[in-house]
């Protein structure tokens, strides 16, 4: 289960309203890897390449919707393990 730490979300479990947000806590706080959650984004259909993933995160690049919905499936994957 994905938590926040206490200063980031008072300890709750994460809604993910934007999986982006989501991977990018994830990331910050957990034993998640970049490399992690793109393989498994790469796996459900994503195109991006692992910089442009990278970009995407941190909103510095645009994708389609659907690429969105991708990411969520792949972050859910990643909590699941």
């Amino acid at each position: 289960m994905l938590r926040a730490p206490a200063g980031a979300g008072g300890g709750g479990v994460l809604v993910m309203e934007d999986p982006r947000l989501t991977a990018r806590v994830m990331l910050e706080f957990n034993d998640t890897t970049l490399d992690e959650l793109w393989l498994w984004y790469w796996a459900y259909g994503g195109e991006a390449e692992p910089f442009e993933f990278d970009a995407y995160l941190h909103g510095l690049q645009s994708r389609d919707e659907f690429d969105l919905k991708i990411l969520a499936w792949a972050v859910e994957r990643v909590i699941a393990q």
